[in-house]
């Protein structure tokens, strides 16, 4: 950032540089506040979707063991003897 400084200062020498910095070197300055609660918010959604599909999983499975044997064998034809 020397060559910013030393090219204002051929201009107008009164005119002081502070804090110059390339456009690169705001940017990630600017993004690496906003990128960490991005990635927290993205694992808790993960996390979510997680959770919800095996709890899904549970109630249905839970559902099918209570349904038992005897419904499944009701809907079979019965043989005739």
């Amino acid at each position: 950032m020397m060559r910013v400084n030393q090219m204002v200062a051929t201009l107008n020498p009164r005119v002081p540089v502070i804090n110059a910095r390339s456009m690169e070197q705001i940017f990630k300055t600017s993004m690496s506040r906003t990128s960490f609660p991005i990635f927290l918010l993205a694992v808790a959604a993960i996390v979510a979707v997680t959770l919800s599909a095996v709890g899904m999983y549970e109630v249905i499975s839970y559902l099918v063991a209570q349904r038992g044997r005897g419904q499944i064998r009701c809907s079979a034809p019965r043989r005739a003897n």
